[in-house]
């Protein structure tokens, strides 16, 4: 392994990174890419060829799997600027530390009218993988099922198509 501290950064295929502190394991018989997985660690930036840009604190890059995941601190947010996103295989959405939402994949558009920002600020739909694997969405003790979720970030509200579950209510428990 090749251990960079300090103002790391290193240009890639993918694009370039930064951070503070770098870990590259070694990849046999690739002249390529002669690394097979990157750790990168504080303050880490991911500026694509696409000019999208991610910021977070810890990020975990798997090239023989063609995998990657993301890490926050709680005082540093992963934070993704661009127009849109496509998340594959397996998605689960932590929203506000209210809602979960569990999909087979995803896509995150940015909304046209948002305020120019780093924040995220658009709608996030996720999709199931087939129909008798539908998405989920959990919050406190409801768990609904549907075709479609659809997350409007910008005014904080969900749809949801073809619905199926139970909502709890503090108001009429007996409902």
């Amino acid at each position: 392994a090749l251990i960079l501290t300090g103002q790391v950064r290193l240009d890639h295929g993918l694009g370039k990174m930064e951070a503070e502190r770098a870990v590259l394991e070694r990849q046999e018989g690739n002249k390529e890419f002669p690394f097979a997985h990157i750790l990168l660690e504080k303050s880490v930036k991911l500026a694509t060829h696409a000019h999208s840009e991610i910021e977070c604190a810890r990020a975990d890059l798997d090239f023989t799997q063609l995998k990657g995941q993301l890490f926050s601190e709680e005082a540093h947010p992963i934070i993704f600027n661009d127009a849109s996103i496509h998340m594959k295989d397996g998605v689960t959405i932590d929203y506000s530390k209210q809602l979960k939402i569990i999909a087979d994949h995803a896509v995150y558009k940015k909304s046209s009218d948002a305020i120019v920002s780093k924040e995220f600020q658009g709608v996030v739909t996720a999709y199931p993988k087939d129909a008798q694997t539908p998405c989920l969405l959990i919050h406190e003790e409801d768990r609904i099922e549907a075709d479609t979720i659809n997350l409007d970030i910008l005014n904080a509200t969900a749809s949801l198509v073809r619905p199926r579950g139970a909502l709890s209510s503090h108001l009429t428990p007996q409902l």
